[in-house]
């Protein structure tokens, strides 16, 4: 279920704090998945969304977003040229690269279709996942200055592993990765190429980020929250707004089984928090039960926070919206399940 009380609160702080910063916001849909919520944060200030894949990206053009960021490499021609198409339709369909090769797929397929599409150079800022280092970035900007249907727009960098460091070490981290951007952006001027936005962050280094010449901010956790942010310090307990409600269907010996399992509740950062009753620990997991260290009433309804909302939110079709405690709708997952 969710909160929308809590969720629009969220959204406000968020916002505010790109605008007082002088940074346009661009949240990743990839936690909410939703038109609803899209929709919600773009008529508060966002500039567009962040997409992980194309057919995600596909699901918020058609919903009316048109301005999107697939924040992940794509590679493979019928992925590439379903961004050109995005493009072709008149929605602004941006894509990260960091491979000349990437480039090369991105280019052919928008010049399949005469059209141009939009890039940003990925930039490794400490998390040795994607992204060019400045070792290596020379090539791929040799290759965006010559492609005639791509256009530059900036860089990108995730700092997705600042989420395990403590508050001191998220700091160094986002100083670090703010002189590697800017020696990417010297090289990418020393091509010609000219560096307008600088899209960087989420959710538990937004606010560092904020303090940089970062252009954009694109957190997407902090609309829902979970147990991590809460556990980092960077969300306070009341700014959760999504939960899982599962119910009591055995229980002895002061052991509680709900009728919830990893099929309803991601465990890849842990267990969820039991927020309902004080005391009430997550002992162990299954596929379609969570077993408590707590004597519970059988049909008893428990209320749990996931340490990680992101997957969580993509094992359902939708949650029950609600209002000072009465439900008043459904929020839909309208881009579940989507792997391309």
């Amino acid at each position: 279920m969710v909160d929308l009380d809590v969720v629009e609160g969220n959204v406000r702080r968020m916002q505010y704090l790109a605008r007082s910063s002088g940074k346009a916001l661009r949240p990743h849909a990839k936690t909410h998945k939703s038109l609803l919520l899209a929709r919600l944060q773009l008529e508060a200030g966002a500039v567009g969304v962040c997409a992980q894949k194309v057919s995600e990206a596909e699901v918020f053009v058609k919903g009316g977003v048109r301005d999107v960021l697939v924040s992940n490499e794509v590679l493979g021609s019928n992925k590439a040229r379903r961004v050109a198409e995005l493009n072709s339709l008149g929605s602004r369909v941006g894509v990260a690269v960091d491979s000349v090769r990437g480039v090369e797929v991105l280019e052919n397929a928008a010049s399949d279709l005469s059209v141009e599409v939009p890039v940003l150079l990925d930039v490794d800022v400490g998390m040795h996942r994607c992204g060019v280092s400045p070792g290596n970035a020379s090539s791929v900007l040799a290759a965006i200055s010559k492609a005639r249907h791509l256009k530059l727009e900036g860089l990108m960098g995730y700092d997705g592993h600042s989420g395990s460091l403590s508050a001191e070490s998220r700091e160094w981290e986002v100083r670090r990765g703010w002189r590697t951007l800017e020696e990417v952006s010297r090289q990418a001027g020393s091509v010609g190429l000219r560096v307008e936005v600088i899209s960087v962050g989420g959710t538990p280094t937004a606010h560092l980020w904020a303090g940089t010449e970062a252009t954009e901010l694109q957190p997407g956790t902090y609309v829902y929250n979970d147990a991590h942010q809460v556990e980092l310090g960077v969300a306070r307990e009341e700014e959760v707004s999504a939960f899982v409600v599962a119910q009591v269907v055995s229980s002895s010996g002061g052991r509680a089984v709900l009728d919830v399992g990893t099929k309803g509740v991601s465990v890849d950062q842990g267990y969820p928090l039991v927020v309902s009753h004080p005391g009430a620990t997550v002992a162990s997991m299954s596929e379609e039960h969570t077993v408590l260290t707590a004597q519970l009433r059988l049909e008893e309804r428990v209320v749990l926070v996931p340490r990680h909302v992101c997957p969580t939110v993509d094992l359902w079709d939708e949650f029950v919206a609600f209002r000072g405690g009465r439900a008043v709708g459904k929020v839909r997952v309208d881009a579940r399940g989507k792997k391309w």
